[in-house]
């Protein structure tokens, strides 16, 4: 009696090759999450030359880095430098929304909290921080992406 030869492949090698590839994706995951480190990095690294290129642009425009000088009517523990700086950030509606919810109540600490407590600024952050991911609404004044109040 003629025995007719199979065409496929056996279980042992489907399990080599199996091995190979869960090796391979062994090798390459380390060098794919270094790659991400260096993006985060990177991006941390511009983010910084952004408030740099702000800082110098507040400065050419008046003359002096930003500190605790409000606009009229609005007392002068209200806003960081952060603040004073977004319009430089391109962030010039949040800086108006900020100003306007300051000037009807200039206690940060009132809910809903100012706009500048309940936004975040993406050039204020480091992707690689994990602390703020959303923005705070409880009035708290710690790790605020734009913070008003005591500095």
């Amino acid at each position: 009696m003629l025995r007719r030869s199979r065409r496929g492949v056996t279980l042992v090698e489907v399990l080599v090759v199996i091995g190979l590839i869960a090796i391979l994706i062994g090798l390459l995951l380390p060098a794919v999450q270094s790659t991400r480190t260096a993006a985060s990095r990177l991006k941390c690294e511009n983010n910084l030359r952004q408030i740099g290129i702000a800082l110098h642009a507040y400065h050419d425009a008046k003359g002096r880095f930003p500190s605790d000088d409000p606009p009229a009517g609005i007392p002068s523990y209200v806003f960081s430098w952060m603040v004073y700086a977004t319009p430089y950030f391109e962030q010039e509606s949040l800086y108006r929304e900020a100003v306007a919810a300051a000037l009807v109540d200039p206690s940060p600490f009132h809910n809903p909290p100012h706009t500048g407590l309940s936004a975040v600024v993406p050039v204020l952050v480091c992707p690689d921080d994990g602390r703020l991911t959303v923005a705070h609404t409880d009035g708290i004044m710690d790790e605020m992406s734009v913070s008003m109040g005591f500095q």
